[in-house]
């Protein structure tokens, strides 16, 4: 076998033709997606946003629909013979009925897909919204997800009071009062955050390279895909906010339920788009009590209690096959501190790098705090998830609490432990990215606390950004998977993506950064 060196130089060499590679592909993305998932089937989509994409008056419109569905008057109950009270407490307890059904199962993503379908038309028909329902991009608040500005008193709110078992106390929803309870409180929505020291800080989230490492590795099967995506950012933000997300049966009742689930969806999309020959293809267990079994089928059938007609699986693999499929995504958004032509509002100035390392090591000694404590371009060193004073590098995710996954999702202890494989691979996953020299991601705090608001990413962004990380996740792969070296023979491979990278078109993504002017994902 070639040295290690050989293997990565040649690594290196390689990736040299993605860029003609991507050049060829132009503009022309959605053509690698199949036939069934371009716009044809329903002629006036609704453009799905990121919550910060919307105006002020758009938000407000959004969370009045939705408070209007909970509304006993105005909304009352569709099902008779159920305890619901409102059209929400419908939703509540349609999840409820068919929670063992749609998680940990073939179900989850499909099941879901159309349930936000349903509440999307719900809010629009019955409490007259004309938008469609936001997604919450938790990866761009992944390192501080506590400053969200969808967590504050404005709009969803924050934790729940401790000194009040957990009710919440801020924000839009305070005055809620489900329907459906865990027996604990009965006349609030419940949130515990994942911190038991203070309750004021989440612990850290999937960052981007993380949801784009799910994207380039999980390309067997659907079923791959769906366990990657559930068994990981699903469960850790459900698991991380607590209270009610935190019990899969009744975790509808938090409004977030529903940014966070069709942010997975969009995710969903995006894997179908990018894997056209998986796209229409459903695989993976009927029964979370045979999680091994592979007898799931396209044709089996979505119940929803009679909330509105079942569906086959199959007619939800497009989005826009009609009904309540007429959607597609936006581009997300980034911190307006990112600068994507590379002129400089990232504060990369006109100083060399080597004057801004000077600077920021004074600042630091200054403060009486050493740069190794807080985290730099030259200290890779991956900080802990409630870590809030590295400005550069990328975080751990906890992992998930045993008690969630044993008792709220029902994992049995083989699936448990694939969940700590997984949270392992991912945590070495990260220390390699953040070995990258100078290397700071979007998500670095350096941004959001430098950012004033935030602004739509364009598709050429988008699609640049996107194809930069997933080369770097192709490298590192090839490293932490194939050649087994070591985390410096890995900062080899990265700095020559960062070198390519300045030599190619794509170099005003690697421009104008925090300290050092390289790259940011």
């Amino acid at each position: 076998m070639p040295a290690p060196k050989v293997l990565i130089k040649a690594l290196v060499y390689g990736l040299c033709l993605f860029p003609a590679a991507f050049a060829q592909r132009g503009s022309t993305d959605s053509s690698s997606g199949s036939s069934s998932n371009r716009l044809g089937s329903c002629t006036q989509p609704l453009v799905r946003r990121e919550f910060r994409e919307l105006s002020d008056t758009e938000k407000q419109a959004y969370i009045d629909a939705s408070l209007c569905l909970r509304d006993r008057r105005r909304s009352p109950s569709l099902l008779p013979d159920s305890p619901s009270q409102t059209i929400y407490d419908d939703l509540v307890y349609v999840h409820m009925q068919f929670a063992a059904l749609t998680h940990n199962t073939a179900q989850f993503l499909p099941w879901h897909r159309y349930f936000i379908g349903i509440y999307e038309k719900l809010l629009r028909e019955q409490c007259g919204y004309s938008g469609a329902v936001p997604y919450w991009d938790w990866s761009l608040d992944s390192q501080a997800p506590e400053r969200s500005e969808l967590l504050t008193p404005k709009w969803f709110g924050a934790n729940g009071d401790r000194s009040n078992e957990n009710c919440l106390s801020s924000g839009q929803y305070r005055q809620a009062k489900p329907r459906f309870t865990d027996g604990q409180r009965e006349d609030c929505i419940r949130r515990q955050w994942r911190d038991e020291e203070t309750g004021s800080r989440l612990p850290s989230l999937a960052s981007y390279p993380y949801v784009m490492e799910i994207l380039e590795t999980a390309t067997d099967s659907y079923n791959t895909f769906r366990e990657a995506l559930e068994h990981g950012p699903h469960d850790q933000v459900h698991s991380s906010l607590g209270g009610d997300m935190a019990n899969t049966t009744i975790s509808v009742n938090d409004p977030l339920f529903w940014a966070h689930h069709t942010n997975l969806d969009r995710l969903w999309s995006i894997w179908q788009e990018e894997n056209p020959r998986l796209a229409n293809t459903y695989n993976g267990p009927r029964d979370r009590d045979n999680e091994n079994a592979h007898d799931a089928r396209p044709d089996d059938e979505m119940l929803f209690g009679g909330l509105y007609p079942n569906a086959r699986v199959r007619q939800v693999f497009s989005l826009t096959s009609g009904d309540v499929q007429c959607y597609a995504y936006s581009k997300s958004v980034a911190f307006d501190s990112v600068s994507f032509a590379g002129q400089g509002s990232a504060r990369g100035g006109s100083n060399s790098r080597k004057e801004r390392r000077a600077a920021f090591a004074r600042r630091q000694i200054g403060a009486g705090s050493p740069p190794s404590r807080h985290g730099s371009p030259y200290n890779p060193v991956t900080p802990g998830p409630y870590d809030r004073d590295d400005k550069y590098n990328i975080r751990h995710v906890a992992p998930i609490p045993e008690s969630y996954l044993r008792v709220n999702m029902k994992y049995s202890d083989a699936k448990i432990k694939r969940v700590r494989e997984h949270e392992a691979f991912y945590r070495e996953f990260t220390n390699y990215v953040n070995a990258a020299d100078g290397f700071v991601s979007h998500n670095a705090l350096s941004y959001q606390e430098t950012a004033s608001g935030y602004r739509p990413r364009t598709e050429e962004e988008a699609e640049l950004r996107k194809w930069m990380v997933r080369t770097l996740c192709k490298a590192a792969n090839q490293v932490i998977k194939a050649l087994n070296v070591k985390p410096d023979d890995v900062k080899d491979v990265l700095d020559g993506l960062k070198n390519l990278a300045k030599n190619t078109g794509v170099g005003s993504l690697w421009s104008a950064r925090p300290i050092a002017s390289v790259a940011g994902q």
